[in-house]
């Protein structure tokens, strides 16, 4: 599958190359180049879903969050060959096609905010929680930071530039995340994950924003050499979910307490951020976008209260359960213990103790 995929990738990259060559500055050759683009980011999703399916626990849900993103950009390209293939003109600044190619990050932000301690492969409520608060903040930066100052009357080459800052800026911070989120993974096998991701993201900030500057800022029309810097990523993203397999691994150490604590801290920090940032844009909309600027905040500060309590609530569940099992194992009469994956006692019972013949079931756990 890969090899084949990776002759089909030098397919795309071939017709890219005659098209340059042949076709002059007809309109037929910015139609193939914006073609071959959307093909590209169609073959990027559906890499992704067929990695969904065949991975496991988070990685699940991890494609398919990939494989949306790569999609909406293959949707918002098709706009955009409207506009400029068919129509003959420039995109609008408050066309949904710009909004779909500035939000087709938020599915990669949902992707790395996934919990890696439960490791689940279905979207419960939490992680429904946490994607509405991403795309809350995404459309807080882009509504507050862009199409508002837009509406101010800035010159065309200042929207088209800050339009730019702004993408760019996001995919630097999503490359960035992915780095972090990379070196706190628990397991290797998500190491590599999020590792290739960023690796990814890596790739596709640097060639867009050479291709979003160059197309965006300069007016250069589609079917030159820069479209390569739209199509190579998404070839790459084909090709690593199509390569990606499930490393066989055994489950991870439980964390050490202290860990847990600080795991939870920075939790609940970040869940804090996020309306804290939503308020840091409303200050700056004028008095006629308040109303909408206060909307978004106030849907973020329920997604974080809700968020909190459901938190505490299955914190407090799982100690209860933690109890109830302790003093079950406490009144068996046979002998329990529990040993970590050093070879240490975590637990044992009273009768367990007896049996090898130590009294001191604290020296046993505490030796």
């Amino acid at each position: 599958m890969s090899r084949k995929l990776m002759a089909l990738a030098c397919v795309v990259v071939g017709l890219h190359i005659v098209g340059i060559l042949t076709l002059g500055t007809s309109t037929a050759r910015g139609l193939l180049g914006t073609s071959l683009q959307i093909f590209s980011s169609g073959l990027a999703a559906a890499a992704c879903l067929g990695a969904s399916r065949r991975g496991r626990g988070l990685s699940r849900p991890f494609w398919l969050l990939a494989g949306c993103g790569m999609a909406t950009w293959g949707i918002a390209d098709i706009g955009w060959m409207y506009y400029e293939n068919w129509l003959h003109l420039v995109v609008p600044n408050f066309s949904i096609v710009r909004i779909l190619f500035d939000v087709q990050g938020i599915f990669f932000a949902i992707a790395l905010f996934l919990d890696q301690e439960r490791d689940s492969p279905s979207f419960d409520l939490e992680t429904l929680l946490d994607s509405l608060q991403i795309a809350i903040v995404f459309l807080s930066v882009f509504f507050g930071l862009n199409y508002v100052r837009l509406l101010r009357g800035d010159s065309d080459t200042a929207r088209a530039l800050l339009q730019t800052w702004i993408f760019d800026a996001l995919n630097i911070a999503l490359a960035a995340l992915a780095v972090i989120r990379t070196l706190s993974a628990p397991t290797r096998r998500l190491r590599k994950l999020y590792g290739e991701l960023a690796f990814f993201l890596v790739i596709y900030t640097a060639c867009s924003s050479i291709a979003d500057y160059v197309q965006a800022v300069r007016q250069v029309p589609t079917g030159t050499w820069y479209d390569l810097f739209w199509t190579a990523p998404f070839l790459l993203g084909a090709l690593w979910a199509a390569r990606w397999k499930e490393p066989e691994e055994q489950a991870a150490a439980a964390p050490h307490s202290r860990k847990n604590l600080a795991r939870l801290a920075t939790k609940n920090v970040t869940l804090a951020l996020a309306p804290l940032f939503v308020v840091a844009l409303v200050v700056q909309f004028g008095p006629e976008w308040r109303r909408t600027g206060f909307m978004l905040l106030a849907m973020s500060m329920v997604c974080f209260a809700t968020r909190l309590g459901l938190s505490e609530y299955r914190q407090s569940d799982s100690a209860e359960i933690a109890r109830r099992n302790t003093l079950a194992m406490d009144s068996a009469i046979n002998g329990m213990a529990i040993l970590d994956a050093g070879g240490k006692y975590i637990y044992v019972n009273q009768v367990y103790a007896r049996m090898i013949g130590n009294t001191n079931r604290e020296a046993l756990l505490n030796p």
